[in-house]
């Protein structure tokens, strides 16, 4: 077994089986925005342990829990928990077809729903191209141009009688800013104008930004929002979150749709779910007040060098989700962030090169920041960072 595999984690920091210890800035994917292993989820997860993990039917854990998404999201009233991203997502395809009895959904080129077959695909100089193998095409997704609001407004337009559903990431994980929230805002009153049903899938803004949520910020009410990865508190879970009219359509179908899993709104993952969420909504100001400071401090000292120097490389973000960029120019799409990368030829030698100096980030350049991170720490990153620049670019 290599001795690089890594092996626990506590706060900031993460250490491989030989004990060497990184700065980790993956956090899970975004998921530990309290850091590792926080102290006001082990105690209570410790004596979870000895009354079981698990029942396969309601618990008192996701009973309290759904209550708490309740009071915190007042627009939905059912709850649908499930163990992943992706299967929220399966659930929320799901139900817009099952009420509006069509087939088609809409979804944004370069938007990540998880590793679901159904929407592994991009679009590409007009094409829709499966970004898997083993995936069968599926002629009922329609790919929407994220920023171009022409674009997105006359396909939505050209296939509004079928369509069952849009999905937005409002914020993309893969190309984080709000150039394209104006847009979205409009094509949500394209869709409400239209009887299209929407889904908002904040699995990764959810619980990041400030407000909670994008749809929060911007106060729009989906249909659906699916949030996932910190509403877990560092363990799996999907939440498919329902309005009052689509819970009404849902009653009313003569057959039910399957909502079934065996570790689904399981007591150990509401238990901590409902923990985080509590913590989150009772020191959510001075979190958000620490992680800017934390992302102001970083685009600062790397940004203004790597201007001043003249260098192809940036940082863009949404708040405290952060992506590295290989260009001085500004890209608003997926694709284009990965032409200038040269599919990722040069993320990878920035991910190298910081591992080499016990720094971690996700394997697309991304960067999320959490409690526990500290300016000592970002200090580092940047210096780290600047020092990639000038070596390699």
């Amino acid at each position: 077994m290599s001795k690089n595999i890594l092996s626990k984690a506590k706060n900031q920091f993460i250490y491989s089986l030989s004990n060497k210890k990184y700065l980790d800035f993956i956090i899970s994917s975004g998921a530990m925005i309290f850091g590792h292993s926080p102290v006001f989820l082990v105690k209570t997860l410790r004596k979870q342990l000895s009354h079981g993990t698990n029942f396969s039917s309601n618990s008192y854990s996701e009973e309290k829990y759904k209550k708490l998404l309740n009071k915190t999201f007042k627009n939905y009233n059912n709850f649908i928990f499930s163990n992943s991203g992706s299967e929220a997502n399966i659930r929320a395809i799901r139900i817009v077809r099952a009420i509006s009895n069509k087939r088609k959904i809409a979804i944004f080129s370069g938007s990540w729903h998880g590793s679901i077959d159904t929407t592994l695909v991009e679009e590409y100089n007009n094409k829709k191209i499966s970004i898997s193998s083993g995936v069968i095409k599926d002629n009922n997704i329609i790919i929407l141009s994220p920023n171009n609001f022409k674009k997105s407004k006359k396909k939505i337009e050209k296939f509004s009688n079928d369509l069952a559903g849009v999905f937005f990431e409002p914020v993309q994980g893969s190309i984080p800013n709000k150039k394209n929230l104006d847009n979205v805002k409009k094509l949500i009153l394209l869709c409400e104008k239209k009887n299209i049903l929407t889904c908002f899938d904040e699995i990764i803004t959810g619980g990041r930004v400030s407000d909670l949520t994008i749809s929060n910020k911007l106060k729009i009410k989906p249909n659906i929002l699916v949030l996932g990865k910190i509403f877990g508190g560092g363990f799996p879970i999907g939440i498919t979150c329902v309005d009052k009219y689509v819970s009404k359509k849902i009653d009313n179908l003569k057959k039910p749709i399957f909502f079934g899993g065996t570790f689904s709104g399981n007591v150990f993952t509401t238990e901590a779910g409902y923990l985080t969420l509590n913590y989150l909504l009772t020191n959510k100001n001075s979190l958000q007040n620490h992680l800017n400071k934390l992302v102001n401090e970083l685009k600062k000292g790397v940004n203004s060098f790597l201007e001043k120097n003249q260098k192809n490389m940036r940082l863009i973000n949404y708040e405290s989700i952060i992506r590295v960029i290989f260009t001085r120019k500004m890209v608003f799409s997926k694709k284009d962030r990965e032409i200038y990368d040269r599919n990722l030829i040069n993320t990878k030698k920035l991910i190298f090169f910081l591992k080499q100096k016990n720094i971690l980030i996700t394997k697309t350049g991304g960067i999320f920041l959490c409690k526990s991170h500290t300016l000592s720490d970002i200090r580092r990153l940047a210096k780290a960072l600047i020092s990639f620049a000038i070596k390699h670019r």
